[in-house]
């Protein structure tokens, strides 16, 4: 990454979002190094990950954790999302935005989470007016689109709703550890 953010579209993000966390209310905080994708490099912004299905967010969350939801998992809870105006976001699913960038998809699946953080820092100084970054989900399918929130900046924009503890959400998380080939023990 190199030089100013050149002038892109933002993409206006107006539907529900989903997150799995400990917690009933939104939670975020800053950490001094990053741990994921997009996060800060040195700790200059929190970040917020969530995915745009209620059952795309299991494959994103847990795939990688060797597809199981432990037994603690079950106290953990779903949360929607709401945003209450369109969120400006930066769409590394757009080809224009892409090209702008210098960029290809691999911004959004691939390893280098090295260059993912540094465009994420260069996107949150260069465009102080975004709320984010939505880009292609890893695990979670074609067919979902993963976001991560700058919460410092929206947090007060998004109607957080719990919908429930995951041992509470049979329907979701079976089809979610069908989708995904998970191992739920707490429904077992």
């Amino acid at each position: 990454m190199g030089g100013p953010i050149p002038d892109i579209a933002l993409h206006f993000w107006e539907a529900p979002l989903y997150r799995i966390q400990d917690e009933v209310s939104l939670s975020y905080r800053r950490y001094p190094t990053a741990r994921h994708r997009f996060d800060a490099p040195g700790g200059q912004y929190a970040a917020v990950y969530a995915n745009d299905s209620k059952v795309g967010v299991f494959g994103e969350v847990y795939v990688n954790r060797r597809r199981r939801l432990g037994r603690s998992d079950a106290d953990r809870h779903l949360l929607e999302l709401t945003p209450k105006r369109p969120l400006p976001l930066v769409d590394l699913r757009d080809d224009e935005t892409l090209s702008a960038l210098d960029l290809d998809a691999r911004i959004g699946v691939g390893d280098d989470y090295e260059a993912c953080q540094e465009w994420a820092l260069a996107i949150h100084e260069g465009l102080p007016e975004t709320c984010g970054i939505c880009y292609a989900a890893r695990a979670g399918g074609i067919k979902t689109t993963n976001v991560l929130l700058y919460p410092e900046r929206c947090s007060e924009d998004l109607s957080p709703k719990d919908l429930g503890r995951l041992g509470e959400l049979e329907r979701i998380v079976l089809t979610a550890a069908d989708r995904y080939r998970l191992t739920v023990p707490f429904l077992a």
